[in-house]
C-alpha cells in the first residue's frame, strides 16, 4: 500500500507515533459503496491521551496540512491537486486559531471528505488508511484500513446531481450552498467544470469553487468556459475568474508553481524566493500579461451590469486601465457593487482621479452613507468649493464625524452653533466631535449646563471645553476623563489648552498611554520634553522609541536620540532607532500616500494632512534637500501631487532633488 502522494505508510516506521492514542477511520454514515464523483464523508475518531486539533478540515490546495491518505491499489486514483496551480500560498484553511480539544473528556471526531485527497478515476475495490498529525506536538497516529467499493456513476445520476447543485446556486436562497459547491467540485465532469466557472466570483463558497476549478481533470473545458465568459458582452468577468485564467496560463507556460518548502524561514526562505519563486514568476509573466491584454480587450464589448462588474474586477486586481476603459468605468460607476465602488474611491483612487469626477462624487456623497466619507474626501481634494456646501449640510444635520466632515479650514462655525449644540443634546452620534471641532465660545453656556446635568465625560467634550472656555474647562471635566475617542482625529481637534491638559495627564496611570499617543500624533514642540521625561530613563521598547522619535510636532536632536537608544530594552528597539535616524539622511524622502487616513510620510514621520507636512518641513534646517516619491505615475493624481508637494517644499525654503 502506498500514498497517492508518493509516501509509503504501511512500510514506514512511525517513530513519532502516539502509543497511547488510537485513530479509527470510518465513513460518516456507515456506507462503504460510493459512485465515482460522489462525496465520501469520513470520520476520524481519536481516543486515548493528548489533545487534538479539530480545524483545517477542508483541503483547498496542494498543501497537506495534517492528513496523508494511502490507497491500494493506487492505479485508477489521483491526487486531484497534482500538477495544479493551487499551492499552499493561495489556500484558505478554516478555523486555524481554534484551540486543540483534550481527549480526557472522551473520543474526539474530525470529519473530512476523502474526495479532497483522493480522486477515484476508475471503479473498483480500494483499501484506504490515513496518517494524521493532529495530535499536539505533531505526533503521528495511523488508522485502521477502510474498505471501499467505488462504482461507475451513471450519466443520469451525474446529470441529476448537477441539476440540483445548479438550482441551489441560481436561487441563492434555500438549499445548501456549501453542499452545492462541493457537489460541483467532487463530480469531476466537464459540465461540472463549466458550472463552477459560471458561479465563480459571485460570493458563494468561493474557496470550494476555486479549489474545484484548480483540481478539475477537465481543465480544458474550464479554460474554455472562462474564455467564453470573458468574450460574452453580457457576462461579467469576476476577479477569481480572471485569476484562474492567469494561473492556468502560467501552468501551461511554466508548469505548476513551486510550493514553498515546509518550515522555510529567514535566509532559507529568502534563498528559495530568489532562486526558485522569482525565476518561476519571470517565466510565467508573459502568459499572465497576455491574459490581462485579452481581458482589457474584452471590456470594450461588455454592456450594462456585465461591464460594471467587469470594471470592478479591474479595481480589485489593481490593473492599469487605458483612457477609454476609464471613461466607461466612470460612466458605469454607480452600477458596480458598493464594495467595488469603495475600492476605487479608496485604494484605487489615484487611477481614476480627475476633475471630471466632481458630478459623480457629489452624487455619491449626497446619497450613499456607506461611501460618504470617501466621496466627500475625494471631492474636497479635487474641488473644495463643491464639497463645502455638502459638508456644511452634514454638519448641520449631524452624523458620523469622520475626517471629511472635520477638515474644513474654518477654525469655528458660529453660524451653526445652535444646530451643533442641539444635535449634541439629542445625543446624535458624532455630534460631540463636530461640536468639539466647530463650536464657538458662544455655545459654551448650553454645553456646560448639559454636561453638568448628564455627568458626561469624554475626549470630545474635553476638546470643546478646553478650546472654547479654557479657564473653566478643568473644573467642568471630571478627573480621569479619557480622551481616547480623539485618536485618529486628534490633529484636527487638539488645541493648545487641551495639549497642556494632556501633558498633565502623562502623570495619570489610566490615561497616560492615550495621552502619549495623542501628543505624539498631534502635539506641538511643547510636548516634546514632557514625553521625553515620561519615557526616560526607560525601559523603552521599539514602539515607544518610535512614538517619541517620529512625532508630528518636532524632530529629536541627536543627543535625545542617543538617550532613547541607550534606554532600549532589546535589539529590535535599537534597530528601530538606527533605522529612523537613517531616514532623515539627505535627500529626505517624501512618500505621498493616497488613503483616507494618511497624507504623506516625510522621512520617518507619517503625517495626516497638508498642514502637518508644512509644519514638519519647517522643522528641518533651511536648504535641506528632499526627494518626492509619488506612486501611480502618468495619472492626473500623480501630476497634481507633484505640483502640491513641490510648492510645499519650496515655500518651506527647502530644495527638491530628483
Amino acid at each position: 500500500m502506498r500514498l497517492v502522494f508518493g509516501l509509503a505508510l504501511a512500510s514506514v516506521a512511525l517513530a513519532q507515533a502516539a502509543e497511547t492514542t488510537t485513530l479509527t477511520l470510518a465513513s460518516t454514515n456507515g456506507r462503504t459503496q460510493f459512485r465515482q464523483g460522489e462525496a465520501i464523508a469520513l470520520r476520524l475518531t481519536f481516543a486515548g491521551a493528548g489533545e487534538v486539533r479539530t480545524t483545517n478540515t477542508e483541503r483547498l490546495s496542494r498543501k497537506l496540512e495534517y492528513e496523508r491518505f494511502a490507497v491500494e491499489p493506487a492505479e485508477g486514483t489521483a491526487d486531484p491537486f497534482e500538477g495544479s496551480y493551487a499551492t499552499s500560498q493561495i489556500a484558505l484553511f478554516i478555523g486555524r486559531d481554534s484551540p486543540p480539544v483534550s481527549l480526557r473528556g472522551g473520543p474526539v471526531d474530525v470529519d473530512l471528505c476523502l474526495n479532497e485527497w483522493i480522486s477515484f478515476r476508475r471503479p473498483g475495490h480500494y483499501r484506504v488508511l490515513v496518517e494524521s498529525t493532529r495530535l499536539n506536538g505533531g505526533a503521528r497516529v495511523q488508522s485502521n484500513v477502510l474498505e471501499l467499493e467505488i462504482v461507475e456513476a451513471t450519466p443520469e445520476w451525474q446529470a441529476q446531481m448537477l441539476k440540483q447543485a445548479v438550482a441551489v446556486f441560481e436561487h441563492a436562497s434555500g438549499g445548501d450552498l456549501e453542499t452545492a459547491a462541493r457537489t460541483l467540485r467532487y463530480l469531476e465532469t466537464p459540465d461540472a467544470a463549466r458550472a463552477m466557472v459560471r458561479f465563480l466570483g459571485q460570493g458563494f463558497y468561493e474557496a470550494a469553487l476555486r479549489a474545484g476549478i484548480a483540481a478539475t481533470p477537465f481543465r480544458r473545458e474550464a479554460i474554455a468556459a472562462l474564455e467564453e465568459a470573458m468574450d460574452s458582452p453580457d457576462v461579467a468577468i469576476y476577479r477569481n475568474q480572471y485569476s484562474a485564467l492567469q494561473q492556468f496560463a502560467a501552468v501551461s507556460a511554466a508548469g505548476p508553481p513551486p510550493a514553498m518548502p515546509e518550515g522555510a524561514t529567514g535566509d532559507a526562505l529568502r534563498q528559495w524566493i530568489r532562486e526558485v519563486q522569482e525565476p518561476y514568476r519571470e517565466r510565467a509573466r508573459p502568459a499572465e500579461e497576455a491574459v490581462t491584454a485579452k481581458v482589457m480587450g474584452a471590456l470594450e464589448h461588455k454592456k450594462g451590469e456585465a461591464l460594471a462588474v467587469s470594471l470592478s474586477t479591474l479595481g480589485l486586481s489593481g490593473l492599469h486601465a487605458p483612457p477609454g476603459i476609464l471613461k466607461a468605468l466612470i460612466a458605469n460607476f454607480r452600477q458596480m457593487p458598493l464594495d467595488s465602488q469603495g475600492i476605487w474611491l479608496i485604494s484605487n483612487w489615484p487611477r481614476i482621479a480627475s476633475p471630471d469626477l466632481v458630478p459623480l462624487l457629489t452624487q455619491i456623497a449626497s446619497g450613499e452613507p456607506v461611501l460618504r466619507e470617501a466621496a466627500l474626501t475625494r471631492l474636497n481634494e479635487i474641488d473644495p468649493a463643491a464639497a463645502r456646501p455638502l459638508i456644511l449640510d452634514f454638519i448641520r444635520r449631524g452624523g458620523a464625524a469622520n475626517r471629511a466632515l472635520l477638515s474644513l479650514p474654518d477654525p469655528m462655525l458660529p453660524q451653526l452653533d445652535d444646530a451643533l449644540v442641539t444635535n449634541f443634546e439629542r445625543r446624535v452620534p458624532g455630534a460631540d466631535l463636530l461640536l468639539a471641532r466647530y463650536g464657538s465660545p458662544a455655545a459654551a453656556g448650553r454645553v456646560k449646563i448639559f454636561v453638568k446635568q448628564q455627568g458626561l465625560c469624554n475626549g470630545a467634550i474635553m476638546a470643546y471645553l478646553f478650546r472654547a472656555v479654557p479657564d473653566d474647562a478643568a473644573a467642568l471635566v471630571p478627573g480621569g476623563c479619557s480622551p481616547a475617542d480623539l485618536l485618529g482625529l486628534e490633529d484636527l481637534i487638539l488645541s493648545p489648552a487641551l495639549e497642556q491638559e494632556l501633558i498633565r495627564d502623562l502623570m495619570v496611570p489610566g490615561i497616560r498611554e492615550t495621552a502619549l499617543r495623542i501628543l505624539s500624533n498631534a502635539g506641538s514642540w511643547r510636548a516634546r520634553q514632557p514625553l521625553m521625561d515620561t519615557l526616560l530613563p526607560g525601559p523603552v521598547d521599539a514602539n515607544r522609541a518610535a512614538m517619541i522619535t517620529t512625532a508630528a510636532g518636532w524632530r529629536v536632536v541627536r543627543s535625545d536620540s542617543d538617550m532613547i537608544f541607550n534606554a532600549c530594552t532589546d535589539e529590535e528597539c535599537h534597530r528601530r532607532v538606527v533605522f529612523l535616524r537613517q531616514q532623515e539622511d539627505e535627500p529626505v524622502n517624501i512618500k505621498v500616500e493616497s488613503d483616507l487616513q494618511s497624507y504623506a510620510a516625510v522621512g520617518p514621520f507619517r503625517l495626516r494632512s497638508a498642514p502637518q507636512v508644512r509644519e514638519k518641513l519647517l522643522q528641518f534646517p533651511k536648504g535641506t534637500s528632499f526627494r518626492l516619491s509619488i506612486p501611480f505615475q502618468g495619472t492626473w493624481w500623480a501630476e497634481e501631487q507633484k505640483r502640491v508637494f513641490r510648492q510645499l517644499v519650496e515655500d518651506a525654503g527647502m530644495k527638491l532633488v530628483r
